[in-house]
């Protein structure tokens, strides 16, 4: 599913001078652009001018000037057009909570919304040349585009938990003791968005509802239609989760693709083949237990006693049976029998995602951590593959306020959060 994309063309001058001109740009502006002079109006030199076009779906229209270099120590100058659009509200002229599907039927009617938009914007007369062109989405090339999934949760103490526990799970081992620590207390932990990547590739996740409430102007209508309330409703409890392909991305060596045409990237399976490349390598499908007894019980039952470990357990057993059975004949009483739930080996995995819980998060744990980038890496896939939990817990004070007024006092449940992701093939309904 897409939220929004950014799509390119190489244009001609003619094609410039036809769109700034619609634009209602004067001639000698569009001149000053073209030959890379200085805009009579703003006194500045232009390398990339932007186009205010209402229309429904389209967030910006823009033309950039590119100077390359030839083949014999000459340049000569390219320009590209960039339309920035969200392909649902384009196809249905209404704003949504909802995501387009890629599904062949939508793909055609934005197809057909893209060409009367350009028909109607450039003045096409439907001669086949370069400008009447510019109306077929089939030969635009991507330039950016966001897969997005919306995940609904309980409450809104759950999505801000999550966007933590996302940020607690980015672990990058590359450049040990180089990158920034991740801060997830103080003034970030009530962030409204999380937001990770490099220049090719960026995952977010927000919380939907704050998005649409810090940038209410975009969702008033031109017609003075206030929909704002309607969206905040729909949005409640939302988080969104996008995986989005930038302009290093999209390129052919990254993709795996013979070209950048549109076309190829307006596919649900590529949709969930990236995003769950990337997902599952840096956050994992597995629930984010509390660090508290259900998740000590989890662990005993992968990471038994040792058998020397059980037969000491037994032996202390039988003695406080002695001593309990003596009590009770003198009538004194005892405490109840704590029984030794953690060996030596689940206590290890405990104490590891107790380690990464005080260090908010693996990136600062791993600055912190005493023994090899391996060691630490083999703990944490341990804990996955063989408890199916996350190595990264959820701090017990996110769900108490103590006495000392330390805890968050969040409306979580007591045990664990499931993962808001599924892994492929799976069905939390089986």
């Amino acid at each position: 599913m897409i939220h929004t994309m950014t799509i390119q063309h190489e244009i001609s001058t003619t094609a410039v001078r036809r769109l700034l001109n619609t634009a209602g740009r004067l001639d000698d502006e569009i001149d000053a652009f073209i030959y890379g002079e200085e805009n009579p109006r703003t006194k500045r030199i232009e390398s990339t001018t932007y186009i205010q076009r209402p229309y429904p779906g389209i967030h910006k229209l823009s033309i950039s000037r590119v100077l390359r270099s030839g083949h014999h120590g000459g340049t000569y100058t390219e320009y590209y057009a960039f339309i920035r659009m969200e392909p649902l509200i384009m196809v249905t002229k209404e704003q949504h909570i909802a995501l387009f599907i890629c599904t062949a039927e939508n793909i055609q009617k934005l197809r057909q919304e893209f060409r009367i938009f350009m028909v109607a914007y450039l003045q096409l007369d439907g001669t086949p040349d370069s400008i009447n062109e510019l109306a077929e989405l089939d030969i635009w090339n991507m330039d950016r585009v966001d897969y997005t999934k919306d995940i609904v949760l309980q409450n809104h103490d759950e999505v801000l938990a999550m966007m933590n526990l996302f940020k607690m799970s980015v672990l990058t081992t590359r450049q040990r003791r180089s990158l920034h620590p991740l801060s997830i207390y103080g003034a970030h932990f009530y962030d409204d968005t999380f937001r990770y990547g490099n220049q090719s590739w960026e995952f977010e996740a927000y919380d939907k509802q704050a998005e649409i409430r810090n940038h209410r102007e975009r969702y008033v209508q031109s017609n003075s239609v206030d929909i704002y309330e309607r969206l905040i409703n729909e949005s409640k409890n939302i988080l969104r989760i996008e995986y989005r392909r930038k302009k290093n991305g999209t390129q052919k060596g990254s993709t795996g693709f013979s070209d950048k045409n549109v076309m190829r990237f307006l596919s649900e399976d590529v949709a969930e083949t990236w995003f769950h490349a990337w997902y599952g390598k840096l956050i994992g499908y597995e629930p984010f237990y509390v660090l508290d007894y259900q998740l000590d019980l989890k662990l005993a039952e992968v990471f038994p006693l040792s058998k020397l470990e059980a037969r000491k357990e037994r032996a202390r057993k039988k003695k406080y049976d002695r001593e309990y059975k003596a009590a009770k004949a003198a009538g004194k009483k005892m405490k109840p029998y704590k029984k030794m739930l953690l060996g030596q080996s689940a206590q290890k995995y405990r104490n590891h995602m107790s380690f990464i819980a005080s260090h908010n998060g693996m990136q600062n744990a791993l600055e912190a951590y005493d023994g090899s980038i391996y060691r630490f890496k083999s703990m944490n896939k341990s804990i996955r593959e063989r408890a199916h939990v996350s190595p990264v817990a959820i701090p017990k004070n996110w769900l108490v306020i103590r006495a000392n007024g330390n805890g968050r006092g969040m409306q979580l449940p007591h045990d664990f959060l499931p993962n808001p992701v599924q892994r492929p093939g799976e069905n939390w309904c089986e």
